[in-house]
């Protein structure tokens, strides 16, 4: 195939899709993936990235896109709940509510 002839091109090469999804390689397939990609990175496990690339037909930048959401989500979820508001914020929170009621003349 010449690259002059854009009739015979795939649909993905104008869309921009890195990755084409696979049927095979499920929810739970990709979530064993990430998982243990970041348990190996955590853990310091050299090839072990190479060997689930091989092991699954994937590439070794998808496992690395995997673990990324991964942490991404990991954060997320693992984050400790937004604390109170310290005394100076508030004072500021007040002032700038108060202010607005006034110059607005809004409850």
């Amino acid at each position: 195939m010449l690259l002059t002839d854009i009739n015979n091109l795939p649909e993905f090469v104008f869309t921009g899709k890195k990755f084409l999804r696979r049927k095979e390689i499920t929810e739970a397939i990709r979530g064993h993936i990430a998982v243990s990609g970041f348990l190996a990175m955590q853990n310091s496990q050299y090839g072990l990235i190479t060997n689930l690339s091989r092991q699954f037909n994937v590439s070794r930048t998808f496992i690395y896109d995997a673990i990324n959401s991964l942490k991404s989500v990991l954060s997320i979820i693992f984050n400790k709940a937004p604390s109170k508001i310290n005394s100076v914020d508030e004072k500021k929170v007040l002032s700038y509510i108060l202010s607005l009621r006034l110059e607005g003349k809004c409850s």
